[in-house]
Parts: structure tokens; C-alpha cells; sequence
């Protein structure tokens, strides 16, 4: 007991019953530089609980999207959503204006046995950013508000045939379908039996959903200065394939107005 005691003064950094603590270091992949389609920036996550990425430096690109992917082998990858880790918005893209800020970052949502994590360029049209990845022990994020708005300003005009739904142009929509989730449409003109007279969600491409139109859900028929509010059960949603617009129809004259909620996704 004596010589345990005079060992402990010997070595003032250790007493009774304490346990020494281990530090791991962070796994970082800096100064990626991507400049093309398809480049990533990878890292490991062995031994790691969460990632993420940060925007470095950039030299004003444009025409970038940006995913995230996670992988158990190496090889094969399956796309996962960023999420802000401020409010929980979840996104499955990273937009052209947001690369092209400094210092803009986003946590990446993976799964359980993950070994390997990436950021990707969709498509770049000019220059770079540079971005940083890393994987760390620190708590993991989960998505919390996955629905986004979309939004059609108000319009009056002689005669509306269809108006469109803008999904953001930052959204890729050529990759990834849009989900939505509920609408909210009013129009100072009361429906009729004519054509299209109802209020009405179709989807398709080229002007005004005119090419390939397909109906996606016929809302309701109003009074004068009415509307309608129509939504899905949570965790419900109606899809609308990629590479399509979304547009509501109400062939009647008068102002009108709605806005949808949505999320994006494979």
C-alpha cells in the first residue's frame, strides 16, 4: 500500500478509481475542388456518427446541384438528404446560389452501418467551389420539416386556362420527384359545368403543362370569391414524376390564387 501510495504522487495525473478518457480525432476531407459533374468529396466513417459539409471557397460557379450519398461497401451508393441543422429542414439537393457561398453548410442524414459518405455534383455549368467533408462523433441529425412551399402569386387576367405551379428552378427537378402534400387555391370566379371549369392539378411538360398532360387530382368545384383547402394525411403525399411541372386548372375568368406544400425526393 505504501509504494501504490508513492507511486500516486509520482504520477499526479492519475488517482483512485479514475479513468483515463480517449479523444479521437475528426476524419476530414478538405479542399475538395469540384469543377464537374459527377466529382465527390468522400470520407470515412469508421468509428463515426455524423457528417457533413461546408462550402470553403468558391469562384462564383453556376449551374451547380449538389446530393449526398452514403454507402456500406464502397461501391454501391444510395442517395440521403442534407438537413439544416438550425430547424431540421431536410433537402435532397444543394442549389447552385448556396455553393456559391462561403461558409454555407449542411449536415447529411445517413443511415445505421455506413462506412462511407460523399457529396456529388449533380451538373455544373462554369467554374468551381471547394467544399470540406467531415465525419466526426458528435450527435447525427435527423430531417424534421421535409415539406417545402411552393407558391403561385396571385394573377388576374381575362381568362385563366392553366397556371402554373412554380417548383423552384434551384430544385433539380429533372432527378427527383416532386411529392405534394396539401393545396390551397381561391378564385374570385365561381366554378362551372364547362370545360376545365373545376379546380383542377395536372402535371406535364413544355408551356403550361400543355405536352404530356396527365391529371394528378381534381380538387373541388367553388362559389364566387371562394376556395378550397385540400391536404393529405401526414406521411401521405401525391407524386409527381421527374422531369414534369405541376399546373392548376380553372378555365373561368377572375383572380386567382393558390399554394401547394411539398418535398422532393428519388
Amino acid at each position: 500500500m505504501r509504494r501504490l501510495l508513492i507511486a500516486l504522487v509520482l504520477v499526479p495525473g492519475l488517482a483512485l478509481g479514475q479513468a483515463t478518457s480517449i479523444i479521437t480525432t475528426d476524419t476530414v476531407q478538405s479542399a475538395c475542388a469540384l469543377d464537374a459533374a459527377n466529382e465527390t468529396c468522400q470520407v470515412s466513417m469508421k468509428g463515426k456518427t455524423s457528417v457533413g459539409f461546408i462550402v470553403t471557397a468558391n469562384t462564383t460557379p453556376t449551374g451547380m446541384v449538389m446530393v449526398a450519398e452514403e454507402s456500406r461497401d464502397g461501391t454501391n451508393w444510395m442517395k440521403v438528404p442534407f438537413v439544416a441543422d438550425d430547424d431540421g429542414d431536410c433537402a435532397w439537393t444543394v442549389t447552385n446560389a448556396q455553393l456559391a457561398t462561403t461558409g454555407f453548410q449542411r449536415s447529411i442524414a445517413i443511415g445505421s452501418g455506413v462506412r462511407f459518405a460523399r457529396v456529388r455534383l449533380l451538373s455544373r455549368t462554369t467554374l468551381e467551389t471547394t467544399v470540406a467533408v467531415t465525419a466526426t462523433d458528435t450527435r447525427p441529425v435527423e430531417c424534421r420539416n421535409p415539406g417545402q412551399a411552393m407558391v403561385s402569386p396571385a394573377v388576374s387576367t381575362a381568362v385563366i386556362l392553366t397556371e402554373l405551379i412554380p417548383i423552384p428552378t434551384q430544385v433539380d427537378s429533372t432527378n427527383l420527384s416532386t411529392y405534394i402534400t396539401s393545396i390551397v387555391a381561391s378564385s374570385s370566379a365561381a366554378s362551372s359545368t364547362a370545360a376545365d371549369a373545376h379546380f383542377t392539378l395536372r402535371y406535364g411538360t413544355g408551356s403550361a403543362c400543355g405536352t404530356g398532360t396527365t391529371l394528378l387530382v381534381t380538387l373541388a368545384m367553388n362559389v364566387a370569391n371562394g376556395g378550397v383547402v385540400w391536404a393529405l394525411p401526414p406521411g401521405s403525399a401525391i407524386k409527381v414524376p421527374a422531369g414534369n411541372a405541376v399546373c392548376w386548372i380553372h378555365s373561368v375568368a377572375g383572380s386567382k390564387t393558390i399554394s401547394a406544400t411539398y418535398f422532393q425526393a428519388f
